[in-house]
């Protein structure tokens, strides 16, 4: 049996970091994440951009959040929970790490799919864009290509804005009635209108207790999803390593006995295997 152990995991804003970012990440991680899990929380302050909006922006991001997830892996990070639902330079991070890397949207829409059968976003912006709707740009545009990467195309119901921009949603409590008001609407709208039965809101933890409260349908938040998904694949990637290093030393312990039960295999069971 593996024992659990401590995780750290690195919660990355590409972009730079206030000091209302670092409050809505925290009360809504801490809410979820485990105690046995240390979140540290990072931004990029020289990179010159306050949100991360469109394509220009995301490439200006994508080499800069790559790199901070490499320099995580080498201070021995378990994970890192790449922030943004562009996800500027998750594949790319992916793709140099060992760890486990999560992007906001990868994480959003694999818990939204096991939760119901369509998903709505309901998040920054002035957009309302159905899944078959192309007709726009920008953001919207990213966010239904990352969605059709994942698999998932045929579930998303809806992208609704709802009027303000991503900078308006930290701190939280500056526009908490306005937030609290122009969610439930969206929400509600999203349901009604465009058929979904989970929304994937954006915000903090005020607003989504307040909808999970009041709505009939399941509600998650981007961190919420992504921390949890960081904590089971580091776990799984840990107990993994535990039990290899557990059957290497049993075997040195137990020499015969690993190879009495190698050679008690048939050959249709070794094909198997």
């Amino acid at each position: 049996m593996v024992a659990m152990r401590k995780l750290r995991i690195l919660k990355t804003t590409p972009a730079i970091m206030t000091e209302g970012h670092i409050i809505n990440n925290k009360e809504m991680i801490d809410h979820f994440k485990s105690s046995l899990t240390e979140v540290v929380y990072r931004g990029l302050p020289n990179c010159g951009v306050r949100a991360v909006n469109d394509e220009k922006s995301r490439e200006i991001v994508a080499p800069l959040h790559v790199k901070m997830t490499l320099d995580a892996e080498k201070e021995g990070f378990d994970a890192v929970a790449m922030g943004c639902l562009l996800e500027p330079g998750v594949r790319e991070a992916k793709e140099k790490c060992k760890i486990p890397i999560v992007g906001a949207l990868e994480a959003s829409v694999h818990f939204a799919a096991m939760l119901g059968n369509r998903f709505s976003f309901v998040v920054g912006g002035h957009d309302r864009v159905l899944r078959d709707d192309m007709s726009k740009g920008g953001r919207t545009h990213i966010l239904i290509d990352l969605i059709r990467s994942y698999g998932l195309i045929s579930r998303l119901a809806s992208i609704r804005g709802i009027g303000l921009e991503t900078l308006d949603f930290f701190p939280e409590y500056k526009n908490l009635d306005k937030l609290k008001e122009l969610m439930m609407r969206e929400s509600q709208k999203a349901i009604k209108e465009d058929g979904a039965d989970v929304i994937v809101m954006y915000g903090g933890i005020t607003v989504l207790g307040y909808l999970q409260r009041n709505l009939s349908v399941p509600v998650i938040n981007q961190k919420q999803a992504q921390i949890m998904m960081a904590e089971a694949l580091a776990r799984s990637q840990f107990a993994k390593r535990e039990g290899i290093d557990q059957t290497k030393r049993e075997s040195s312990k137990n020499p015969d006995q690993s190879g009495s039960a190698l050679k008690s295999l048939s050959p249709s069971d070794t094909s198997i295997v």
